[in-house]
């Protein structure tokens, strides 16, 4: 599955302290809810989890766009700014850092 981050180029992102960049291009977070009925009575947080292939081809995008110095995909996991739990968007690439 082909995934595009729209305007991410090498060393666009910048993160500190492990922190993602806030900027819009990168990782501002991103909601699928705010609907409170919805966050606390919407069942778990898998239906809302990408598929492991969408999160990996993201990640490789992902780890050239933040200059990491190490390449491996193996040595990250694609991490939600706005959790699940509270609405944040489980598929959106401006909710997910290495």
């Amino acid at each position: 599955m082909s995934v595009q981050v729209p305007a991410l180029t090498a060393q666009t992102c910048h993160s500190e302290n492990g922190l993602p960049d806030p900027s819009a291009t990168c990782t501002p977070g991103a909601v699928r809810t705010t609907d409170v009925d919805s966050i606390c009575h919407g069942g778990g947080t898998k239906q809302y989890r990408p598929p492991s292939s969408y999160a990996n081809a993201l990640k490789r995008q992902q780890l050239i766009a933040y200059g990491y110095a190490d390449m491996d995909p193996s040595h990250y996991e694609e991490d939600h700014l706005v959790a699940l739990e509270i609405g944040g968007d489980g598929k959106d690439p401006k909710n997910l850092w290495p």
